[in-house]
């Protein structure tokens, strides 16, 4: 008897985080991600796909091999940048 079972696929790995997706990558609780961007402390901005808040994968990354600089300082690199 065989079963029918579908191929096990890897994971999407999304471009755009959620908060609870953001704070997971950045291994911090979620409270402390709002309380970052509450203060000015978390660089990289959300953007809006509808009402849903999302951050970008790939510039929270480069924001943390940056050494997290607050807002003020960050800047968004050129090749991760709107298009």
């Amino acid at each position: 008897m065989t079963a029918n079972t579908a191929p096990s696929r890897a994971p999407i790995e999304s471009h755009a985080l959620d908060h609870a997706e953001t704070a997971e990558l950045m291994g911090i609780s979620s409270s402390h991600l709002h309380n970052l961007q509450r203060d000015g402390r978390m660089g990289p901005e959300p953007f809006y796909l509808g009402r849903a808040k999302r951050y970008v994968r790939a510039e929270i990354v480069a924001w943390i091999n940056a050494k997290c600089p607050p807002r003020h300082r960050w800047q968004t690199p050129k090749h991760l940048g709107e298009q």
